[in-house]
C-alpha cells in the first residue's frame, strides 16, 4: 500500500543496524548513489561504512560524503551559536529547538543528520518578544511587511533570514482549528547541555510527536527516510504511551496510532515502537498511499486533515476555509501577543 520499497528498507536497515557489511552489497547497485542523495543519508553512511575495515570496498559513493560530514559539523556548530546569541540578547525568552539541530546533537553521530534551517518553537503569546529581539540582531523577515506584522492563522510559523542563515519560528504543529494547540511544550523544555553552550529542547515525548507529526504531514509522499530514521534513533527514550496521551490532548490522537503502523513496515522499527492499529484497506486508503510522486501536496493536506480531526469536524472546517481566515496575530513588539 503505502511507499515503502525493497531498495528503500534495504538502505535503512543497513543504515539502522548500522552494517557496514551490508551497506557494501548495496553501494554496487545503479540506484545505489541517487537513492542516497534523495534520502539525505550520505554522510550517515559515510559513518557507517568508516566503521569497516577495508572501507574502501563499500566504493566511493559513500565515501565520498566525509567532506559533507565535516560541513555539517560546521553548520551544527553555527547553529548552535546563533540559539547561543539570541539567548545571550534575551535569556528569559527561551525557544525550543525543535528537529534538525535538537536531532543531529541528540541522537547522531557528529555530522551525519544534515539539515538547512534552525526550527525553534514559542507559544504564541511570546511571539512579539521574539519578533523584537530577530530585528535588533539584523535578521530580516522572508515575507513582505504588511504580511509578516499580521499572520493569517493558516499559518504555523515564521522565517527569517540573515545571510545564509535561515531559522523558522513555530507556533503550532498544524494550522489552528484542527486541534487544541502545543503550547504545553514549551513548558516540559529542558536543557542540552553542549560545547559551547546549551539549547533547549522538549523532552523525548514531545520530540516524537513533533516528529511523527511533520512526517505526516509534510514528507509522506516525499523522500523521507532522514525522518524515519529519526524517529528509529529517538525510540529508545520515548514513552509511547505518554506520546498517546499528549496526542489526545492536543487533539492529534490518530495520528500516532496510524503513523506507528506505518513505521512498523520497517523490521528494525517494529522492535522499537508500538503495535499502532490496522491501516484502512478500502480502495480510497490505497489510493492515498499507493505513491509519493502524484498529487503530493493534495494527498498530504488531505491525510493532515483525516488524522487531526474528527469526521465531523469536517463541514466546520470547510466553512471557515470558505468565510477566510481567522484573525491575525499582531506582531507590533509592544502588542503584547494576540489580538
Amino acid at each position: 500500500m503505502a511507499a515503502v520499497d525493497r531498495e528503500e528498507v534495504a538502505l535503512f536497515e543497513a543504515l539502522a543496524a548500522p552494517d557496514p557489511e551490508r551497506l557494501t552489497g548495496l553501494s554496487g547497485a545503479a540506484g545505489f548513489p541517487w537513492l542516497l542523495e534523495r534520502e539525505r543519508l550520505g554522510p550517515l553512511a559515510a559513518w557507517v561504512a568508516d566503521g569497516k575495515e577495508d572501507a574502501g570496498s563499500v566504493g566511493g559513493t559513500v565515501l565520498g560524503y566525509a567532506d559533507r560530514r565535516r560541513s555539517n559539523i560546521a553548520d551544527e556548530l553555527k547553529a548552535q551559536q546563533i540559539c547561543a546569541e539570541i539567548e545571550a540578547a534575551d535569556p528569559g525568552i527561551q525557544p525550543v529547538v525543535l528537529k534538525g539541530l535538537h536531532f543531529a546533537r541528540s541522537f547522531y553521530p557528529p555530522g551525519t543528520r544534515p539539515f538547512s534551517d534552525i526550527d525553534l518553537f514559542l507559544p504564541r503569546r511570546r511571539l512579539p518578544r521574539l519578533v523584537s529581539l530577530l530585528k535588533r540582531l539584523d535578521w530580516e523577515p522572508l515575507d513582505d511587511p504588511a504580511t509578516s506584522r499580521r499572520l493569517s492563522a493558516n499559518w504555523v510559523h515564521l522565517a527569517w533570514r540573515r545571510g545564509r542563515n535561515l531559522i523558522e519560528v513555530h507556533f503550532d504543529l498544524v494550522p489552528p482549528g484542527r486541534y487544541r494547540g502545543c503550547d504545553d511544550l514549551w513548558l516540559r523544555r529542558r536543557r542540552l547541555e553542549l560545547d559551547g553552550g546549551g539549547i533547549w529542547t522538549p523532552d523525548p515525548e514531545d520530540a516524537a510527536l513533533v516528529a511523527l507529526t511533520h512526517l505526516a504531514k509534510e514528507h509522506l509522499f516525499q523522500p523521507h527516510l532522514l525522518w524515519v530514521m529519526d524517529i528509529h534513533r529517538m525510540a529508545p527514550e520515548v514513552d509511547w504511551n505518554l506520546v498517546a496521551v499528549r496526542a489526545r490532548r492536543w487533539g492529534l490522537e490518530r495520528l500516532p496510532a496510524f503513523m506507528t503502523t506505518y513505521l512498523r513496515r520497517y523490521p528494525s522499527l517494529r522492535r522499537r515502537l508500538p503495535p499502532g492499529r490496522p491501516l484502512p484497506r478500502t480502495p480510497f486508503w490505497e489510493w492515498l498511499l499507493a505513491a509519493r510522486a502524484k498529487l503530493v501536496q493534495q494527498r498530504a493536506r488531505l491525510l493532515g486533515l483525516l488524522l487531526t480531526d474528527e469526521p465531523r469536524r469536517a463541514p466546520y472546517l470547510l466553512r471557515r476555509a470558505l468565510c477566510g481566515p481567522l484573525p491575525g496575530i499582531c506582531l507590533d513588539s509592544d502588542s503584547g501577543g494576540l489580538d
